[in-house]
This record gives structure tokens, sequence and C-alpha cells, in this order.
């Protein structure tokens, strides 16, 4: 068969498919959202500024030299506090978890019956130019795409939106200069990372349509195997397969280069907001600028928005390459 190039299927075409057949379980979708929502902020936010109060309040010399007992009763408050925001953050998250699994098992179900309706509707002279297995190869990377793009939306991509933005929220509060710099250093890191993520897409898609061909390879000679051997073939088989796994290796050590240039470009952002965030609030507590507790504060938020945007940069890479799986089964149904 002629090696096909691949075709390059917008992505609000492939999320038109997936949103036509989840919008129906929009409730389920809501309480998801709604409930890691509420378990981030309290987790990421809320109960590291509690520890900022705490520390404030037991590094406050004029505090401690008129008696512990004047703080003692507001430092117990704020442990009170954390416990109850920790226990609330286990509750909200079970809301999310029970959520996003009975509104994916129902949508993974559409999706399927979806699929398989749409092959067998195709005409006779489809199935004679289709291999069999790259069909059911293609079918399942479209099914499977949408957990995997629901997940990365839902743990990757919402909730590091909840974790930055309630930064941004708390630091412009704390101290406009502190949460200047995180929100110019997340904007900058989210913008580069979505523009890396979009030029690796077509790395992406090679390399499924690469891993499509050989599937496809592999099925019509075990298919056929009989034939091949009464007509002494094998070895020019072995030959012709052994050119298309190269393709595969080929198209993989590309992908992976490429992603390695982008560990690397981000991880140089990284540091920067490590080195700049820390330099920050030490030259304002310097000058009486921010309390003791804001030092701990910056550290744990500086973890936290690197944890999420860190993340958020890697899925961007892994959506681009669920898309681009969807991609040939979306070709199919066009």
């Amino acid at each position: 068969m002629e090696k096909k190039k691949p075709t390059q299927i917008k992505w609000t075409k492939i999320f038109s498919y997936y949103y036509k057949y989840s919008k129906k379980y929009g409730v389920l979708f809501f309480l998801t959202l709604f409930g890691y929502a509420v378990a981030t902020l309290l987790e990421s936010t809320l109960v590291p500024y509690f520890y900022k109060k705490i520390i404030d309040l037991i590094s406050n010399k004029d505090l401690i030299n008129s008696g512990i007992y004047l703080i003692k009763d507001d430092i117990f408050h704020y442990i009170f506090y954390i416990l109850g925001a920790l226990i609330l953050t286990r509750v909200f998250f079970a809301v999310g978890d029970y959520s996003i699994i009975f509104f994916q098992s129902k949508v993974l179900r559409d999706l399927n019956n979806f699929t398989f309706e749409v092959i067998l509707r195709h005409s006779y002279q489809f199935f004679i130019n289709s291999f069999t297995g790259s069909l059911v190869k293609k079918a399942g990377r479209f099914v499977n795409s949408f957990e995997d793009i629901g997940d990365i939306f839902v743990f990757n991509i919402w909730i590091s939106i909840i974790k930055v933005v309630s930064v941004f929220i708390v630091l412009f509060f704390v101290e406009p200069i502190l949460g200047f710099i995180f929100f110019i250093w997340s904007f900058i890191f989210i913008l580069v990372s979505y523009y890396l993520a979009r030029k690796k897409s077509k790395f992406d898609l090679v390399e499924a349509e690469v891993d499509s061909r050989l599937t496809a390879r592999a099925s019509d000679v075990f298919t056929n195997v009989l034939n091949l051997k009464m007509f002494s073939s094998i070895m020019r088989e072995i030959f012709s397969f052994n050119k298309v796994t190269t393709d595969q290796m080929l198209a993989r050590n590309k992908s992976g280069k490429y992603n390695n240039f982008i560990h690397i470009l981000k991880g140089g952002l990284v540091v920067w907001l490590q080195f700049f965030s820390l330099y920050a609030v030490i030259y304002l507590w310097v000058y009486g600028m921010v309390s003791v507790g804001t030092i701990i504060l910056v550290i744990a938020y500086t973890d936290t928005v690197l944890g999420g945007i860190w993340h958020l940069g890697q899925q961007l890479t892994r959506l681009s390459k669920a898309f681009s799986n969807a991609s040939e089964m979306v070709e199919i149904i066009e």
C-alpha cells in the first residue's frame, strides 16, 4: 500500500466530536471541576497562608516579650483552621474523584459505540483498502485520547489554573511586587509551553502515522502467513517489516529529541523564578516591607506554582500527542 502523508486535522474539529458526546453529562463534569477546584484552593493556597500567619505570630518579638499567653489562642486557632481545611480538602477531592469516574465511563461508552457504527457504515471499497488491525488501533486511539485529554485538562490544566490564579491573588494582597513577579513569569512560561507543544504536534502526528502503519503491516502479514510460506516470501516480508520499524525508530527519536529540548528550555525558566522570587522577598524583608511569614509563604507558593506550571507545560506536550492520535480516526469519520 502506498505510504500516505498524515493529514493535519484541527484540534477544534477533534474537540467538536468529544464535546458532542460529553455535553449531556455536563452536571458530572461541573461537579468534577468544582470538587477539584475547592480542594486545590484549600490545600495549595489557604493552608500555606495559615502557616504564614502562625510564623508571623511566633516571630513577632513585641508579642513574645508581652507574654506568650497573648498569642497562644490565636496560634491554636490557626492550627485548627488548618485541620479543618485539610479535612475539607479530602472531602472535595473525593467529590471530584467519583464525578470524573462516572463522567468518563459514560462518555467512553458512547464514543466506542459511535466509532463502531461509523466504521461499519463505511463502503465496501473502504474495507478493501484498509487493514483491519490499523482500523482497530485508530478507533481505540480516538476513544482513549478522550480519556487522556480529559485527565490532562482536569488534573493539569484546570488544577494548575486554580493554583496559579489563587497564588496571584494572595501575593498581590500581601505584596504586589511579588504577585507581579509570579504573574509575568507564569505568563511567559505558559506562552512558551503552548508554542513548543504546537510545534511538537507535527512530530507526534508522524509518529502516530508510522505506528499505525506498523500495526497494519503486521496484521496483513499474519493474516496471509500461509500464502507467504507457500510462496517462500518470508524473507521479503521480514525485510519490509524492518523498514517500517526503522521509520518508527526515527520518528520516535525526532520526537524525543525535541521533547528534551523543551525540558532544557523550560528548566532555565524554572531557575529564573526560583532565584528572583527568593531574592525579591529577602530584599523586601531586609527593608521591613514584608514579614518572616511572607518568606515562608513565597517559598511554599514557589513550589506550588512550579509544580502546577511545570506539569502544565509537560501535559501540553502530552495533549498535543493525544490530539494527534485522535486525528487519524477523525480523518476516517470525515
